[in-house]
């Protein structure tokens, strides 16, 4: 198996928002997303 790429929690989080989710809040170093729409 290959080796996964570190990627930093802001690229992590940019990834997740191309993907259609956005911030909700964060507390600490924690982020909550949630799905603004569904994908067919």
């Amino acid at each position: 198996m290959g080796r996964l790429a570190n990627i930093s929690g802001k690229e992590a989080v940019k990834a997740f928002e191309k993907a259609g989710w956005r911030v909700a809040g964060q507390v600490g170093s924690h982020v909550v997303m949630i799905k603004t729409a569904f994908a067919p």
